[in-house]
């Protein structure tokens, strides 16, 4: 991914470049070859600007990071149940116009991410809580059982 901020207008371009620098080609490849024996030695670094881009790419598509940063707390204490966290993230991606995954789905991002444990019947995870408590009623997708919060939440 590399961006390409810059275009020459028109009336600045050099319609002679290419007989310029079909006459320096030798020293054109002289620096091509330097420039490979080089990255042969230590490797390419990357340009800061791509690894910029790169970086903000991932995190656009980081469906899962975004609904936690906007809607959880994180902390080595905190616990939540599945099923809350998933209410919650349905109802996220449901208002945000993003495409939720299915539960078991849901389940396995997290586990990328956080420990889980079946506990009393249920999958909990551990090192994060939604901030807040979404009833499952009424939302696609989602069981009608009651959901009892974890541990207390805070309205945001």
């Amino acid at each position: 991914m590399v961006p390409f901020e810059v275009t020459i207008p028109k009336e600045q371009r050099d319609v002679g470049l290419a007989e310029k620098l079909r006459a320096e080609l030798p020293g054109i490849l002289n620096w091509a070859v330097a420039g490979c024996s080089q990255w042969q030695k230590r490797g390419l670094d990357s340009p800061s600007a791509v690894v910029s881009a790169v970086a903000e790419y991932k995190e656009d598509m980081d469906i899962l990071g975004q609904w936690v940063a906007e809607k959880c707390e994180i902390g080595p204490e905190l616990n939540v149940a599945v099923s809350d966290a998933y209410c919650s993230y349905k109802f996220w991606a449901e208002s945000s116009g993003v495409r939720a995954w299915s539960l078991p789905i849901f389940g396995r991002k997290l586990k990328e991410r956080f420990v889980s444990k079946r506990a009393s019947g249920c999958v909990q995870y551990f090192g994060f809580r939604v901030k807040v408590y979404m009833p499952a009623a009424g939302i696609s997708g989602v069981p009608r059982a009651k959901l009892v919060p974890t541990m207390p939440l805070k309205p945001v």
